[in-house]
């Protein structure tokens, strides 16, 4: 791989050849393409290409979540590969493969919570309630987020922040049901400053919340 600030002729993007160029980070960046090989992976090899396959299938539909998520992780690389890395790591490191125990959507050093609970009422409404740490551990003005990750892969995730605070401990978010039948839900906390910017000031972990069917 060779990369660049400048580009010798602007900023270049495609294939030239066996040589893949594109923009990442503000660099030009080159890449040599694989040489086709005609036998079929198997053993480690196999498993570590499904494990990517799967891994990327999910965070494609979540690509929007990922730019704010993991902002603060995306130190000379993107934030989408920043969050491949934790989330390959995570489903590899896992036995059990359902998304509640490995999906990472947000990373950053904020206080969590604890207690979840989640139900769904019949009009659209989620309500969320959760145990607060003690506060001297918290910021208790923090934003609730709600990320809601559909099964089915047409269907992109879903992101909510609500106006609800930490310290409530409970918030009710209007949703649409027609696009979340079969859903995990996370949570995260949020900057209570955070005004929409693609890099906030500070994000907790995202916690699995439950399940809509």
């Amino acid at each position: 791989m060779a990369g660049s600030g400048d580009a010798f002729m602007g900023r270049l993007s495609g294939r030239i050849g066996n040589l893949v160029v594109y923009q990442m980070v503000g660099k030009t960046v080159v890449r040599i393409r694989p040489a086709y090989r005609n036998k079929k992976a198997t053993g480690k090899l196999k498993a570590s290409q499904d494990d990517f396959k799967e891994v990327v299938a999910v965070l494609s539909k979540c690509r929007n979540l990922l730019l704010m998520g993991f902002a603060a992780q995306a130190v000379n690389r993107s934030a989408w590969n920043a969050a491949l890395s934790a989330n390959l790591k995570n489903y590899r490191e896992t036995e059990n493969k359902n998304l509640a125990n490995w999906l990472q959507l947000c990373k950053d050093v904020r206080d969590e919570a604890s207690d979840w609970q989640l139900a769904q009422t019949q009009d659209g409404q989620l309500r969320l309630s959760w145990k607060q740490l003690p506060p001297q551990m918290s910021r208790l003005n923090d934003k609730l987020i709600v990320f809601i990750v559909p099964e089915n892969s047409e269907n992109q995730a879903l992101i909510e922040i609500s106006s609800a605070q930490r310290r409530h401990e409970h918030a009710v978010v209007e949703v649409d049901i027609a696009r979340i039948d079969n859903a995990e839900v996370f949570a995260a906390f949020i900057n209570a400053d955070y005004n929409g910017n693609l890099k906030p000031e500070g994000i907790s972990n995202n916690t699995w919340v439950g399940r809509l069917s």
